[in-house]
This record gives structure tokens, sequence and C-alpha cells, in this order.
């Protein structure tokens, strides 16, 4: 068969989410890599992000947000290495993380570097190798433990969305 055109793409994600919502608990909170409601708003405020669309994302991603109390992390009370698993961390909408065995990511330097060194996420990266220069890539890692890093709906991300509806 051909291939479909991108709207038509669009118009079939759009339709099994607009049919799997009344079917879906209202919330995931016990296990957010399940499937919910306020997932399902959380998938199309982001592909209404990708497409452009910005008041339709904002409008998926307000539902998101009402739908349950704030929940951003605090990292000055958090380390990554002490953060609930992903699927149990309330500001994860639905959580989708990577299976990387060895529990470490190396970052490039340039990554590393970005970070205003007051910045409280550096102390969930560590310093493996001594007597190696900081600009040598593999020197830092990230600890992730519990802490992997969620590819799925964040709150954090619906926040982004809303606060670029605002500019």
């Amino acid at each position: 068969p051909p291939r479909g055109t991108v709207a038509q793409i669009y118009k079939h994600i759009f339709d099994d989410i607009a049919a799997a919502i009344p079917y879906l608990p209202a919330t995931n909170q016990a296990n957010n890599a399940r499937g919910a409601v306020r997932a399902a708003h959380g998938v199309l405020a982001r592909i209404y992000y990708y497409m452009g669309r910005l008041a339709d994302a904002n409008t998926e991603a307000q539902l998101v947000l009402n739908s349950q109390p704030s929940a951003i992390i605090n990292y000055n009370t958090t380390s990554a290495f002490y953060m609930p698993v992903i699927a149990l961390r309330a500001n994860e909408i639905y959580a989708r993380y990577s299976s990387n065995i060895n529990g470490q990511d190396y970052p490039t330097i340039k990554f590393y570097k970005s970070y205003d060194p007051n910045d409280l996420r550096l102390r969930d990266y560590k310093f493996s190798k001594k007597g190696i220069t900081p600009d040598e890539r593999g020197v830092y890692y990230f600890v992730q433990n519990s802490a992997k890093a969620n590819f799925g709906i964040s709150e954090e991300e619906m926040r982004l969305i809303v606060a670029e509806n605002a500019g």
C-alpha cells in the first residue's frame, strides 16, 4: 500500500486517542507507565506543539496541568540518586524511559559545562577517572539509579508548552 500523508497520519493518531479516552482511567498515579486520560491529553499537547499549533497545544497542556496538583521535583531537597522510580513519580504524566543497563549516561563535555556551576542537578554527576582533565568525554557520568530520564510526558514539559504559548 502507498504511504499515508502527514495529514493522514496525524488524523489517525488523533482518532485513535479520541477513541481511547473514554476507556482510560482519569489518572495513572499508581503507575505512570500506564495510559490515562491525562496522559492522552499530554500526548495530544506534544503532537500539537510539534505541528506548530500552539493554541491547541496550550489547551491540551492546561487540561493536563489542571487534572491534579503540581508535582515538579524540588532539587533543593531531592537528589537524582534518591528519587522514586520513574513510574511512581508524581511529575511524570506518562513514563517512558531508557533501558540503559549500566545505569550511567556519559554526557558530552559541552553539555556538562552548559550547567551553571551552582545548578543543584550537578550533584548527580560523578567524576569517574582520576588524572584525566574534565575536557574529555567519559570523565563525568550521570548516576541514574531510579532517576532515569523520562522520554514520555512530564509536568515540566506541559508547563513549557504553556509558557511557549504565553510568549
